[in-house]
């Protein structure tokens, strides 16, 4: 009987000598296998919470791992965003309520440009699908046409939350669908605008981590 033992604990450990190597190296090549840098750029629609319409535009974004990030950190990255919104389908007026004011106007003309954190988990990734969720900080830029009144832009900080998921295509490229929530605070009286929407993008890779 104690031969018996000593024979599955001999087996046991060299089982697990065995699949240490194995899973070390799994996990290695999964972490460097991360992109270290991504860049590109896409097509945006959002609700720009005027109307009830749809505007359509475009986007350019930066994704960056920065090289020495302890523990949890290591699933941070940093993010640039440019967002374009300057189309709208049909050209006639609508009547909506911002703030505590009412405009008859055309849809309006949205530019934000900043940047944030991005948390992408590594032990969310499944397959090629990396999900993760995002906190910015940016500039915004609103204009708009308004006949009859001269106030016809304005300039915001605008904070924003969201998150999406980026699909590896190949080692070198990979698509992102991004959802994103802003406030433009005090538009048009003491409430804020909330614009919100998706954007798709293509993202280069530049290095791995």
């Amino acid at each position: 009987m104690r031969c018996k033992w000593l024979y599955v604990c001999v087996l046991v450990l060299s089982l697990m000598t065995a699949a240490a190597p194995a899973s070390a190296q799994a996990a290695y090549a999964a972490s460097v296998d991360r992109p270290r840098l991504m860049a590109g750029g896409g097509f945006a629609a959002y609700n720009p919470d005027w109307g009830g319409k749809y505007s359509y535009g475009y986007s350019a974004v930066v994704d960056w791992h920065p090289p020495i990030m302890p523990g949890f950190l290591n699933d941070v990255n940093l993010e640039g965003e440019f967002r374009g919104l300057a189309f709208g389908l049909g050209n006639g007026r609508y009547t909506t309520i911002v703030g505590t004011q009412v405009i008859h106007s055309y849809l309006p003309t949205l530019y934000t440009v900043g940047g944030g954190l991005t948390y992408q988990p590594a032990r969310l990734r499944f397959h090629r699908f990396s999900p993760y969720a995002k906190a910015l900080g940016s500039w915004g830029s609103i204009s708009w046409y308004a006949p009859g009144s001269t106030y016809s832009s304005d300039s915001r900080t605008v904070t924003s939350v969201g998150g999406g998921v980026d699909y590896r295509l190949t080692r070198r490229f990979t698509a992102r669908v991004d959802y994103e929530y802003q406030w433009w605070p005090q538009l048009f009286g003491p409430n804020a605008l909330t614009p919100h929407g998706f954007t798709i993008d293509g993202l280069y890779n530049f290095g791995h981590r």
